[in-house]
């Protein structure tokens, strides 16, 4: 039993280790911050990420639209069908994300490519055959 007494016995205020509870609040606070910040961050990363995947689509979807125009206007109509456009009146329209891509086909080419904040991205008009 004396080595029991013994072991749990008071110290001395000079050889007591650890930390106090203030010290582990404060670090606990720091941890959460810089994990929030973190957080942030990684969101916001993603969010842009996202953005700039959609732009591509669109942007790939419109070139390859005008390549099809040039070079095979008979496989034009099933490509954009196979995109997911909707013929609405004398365009073609299709949504990526927050881009909506509108392509008017008539005797020229013409295609614009627009945010939801109604900026245009990319914009291609009055393209014909052979110029």
């Amino acid at each position: 039993m004396s080595s029991f007494k013994r072991f749990f016995k008071k110290m001395p205020k000079a050889n007591k280790r650890g930390f106090t509870l203030a010290e582990v609040v404060i670090a606990m606070a720091v941890v959460v911050l810089v994990s929030f910040s973190a957080a942030a961050a990684i969101r916001l990363s993603v969010s842009s990420t996202s953005r700039d995947f959609d732009y591509e689509l669109a942007r790939v979807s419109v070139k390859n639209a005008l390549e099809y125009y040039k070079y095979d206007e008979t496989e034009l109509e099933p490509y954009l069908t196979g995109e997911g456009y909707m013929l609405d009146g004398a365009e073609y329209v299709c949504s990526y994300g927050e881009y909506n891509v509108r392509l008017t086909l008539s005797d020229d080419f013409s295609a614009v490519v627009i945010d939801d904040h109604g900026n245009i991205k990319l914009e291609i008009t009055d393209y014909a055959k052979g110029g």
